[in-house]
């Protein structure tokens, strides 16, 4: 979705998809009894000193309509921690990983930070024809260390 060489319709459409995969696609979503605005990201930089709390449907509309050329998010390793039962259907966990972005300018990358994160993912167990369907989306995203390389 940040990818400047896809045009805004594309862009638009890569956003839409990516909301599907968190709680309440993005808006309103009940969680422990208690009514949530939507999915929340932590964001850090390298360049300051404090994190900010975005929903993250602005999130994804910043990075859609973001200035730069190109910029890359790579996650090479996800680490799944405190599968918890819920009820009969749903389960929760807790899972970890490294966010590198990269910010590129004129094809040269020009700011690098790798942040660990840590997310909330629900697990929902459906009953089908087929047997047992599992359906996963994500929950809030935290910013829990970051490693700024510039």
């Amino acid at each position: 979705m940040a990818d400047k060489t896809n045009d805004l319709e594309t862009r638009q459409y890569y956003k839409k998809q990516a909301l599907n995969l968190f709680a309440g696609r993005g808006y309103d979503y009940e969680e422990d009894g208690i009514r949530k605005e939507g999915a929340r990201i932590i964001i850090s930089s390298a360049n300051k000193p404090q994190t900010r709390s975005l929903l993250v449907r602005v999130y994804f509309n910043g990075l859609v309509n973001f200035s730069r050329q190109k910029v890359s998010l790579d996650v090479p390793n996800i680490k799944v921690k405190g599968l918890t039962k819920i009820d009969s259907s749903l389960y929760v966990c807790i899972y970890y990983y490294n966010q590198e972005c990269i910010d590129y300018k004129d094809g040269q990358p020009i700011y690098k930070d790798v942040t660990l994160k840590k997310a909330k993912c629900y697990i929902e167990k459906q009953n089908s024809e087929k047997g047992n369907e599992y359906t996963i989306l994500f929950g809030d995203i935290y910013a829990t260390d970051k490693k700024g390389l510039k």
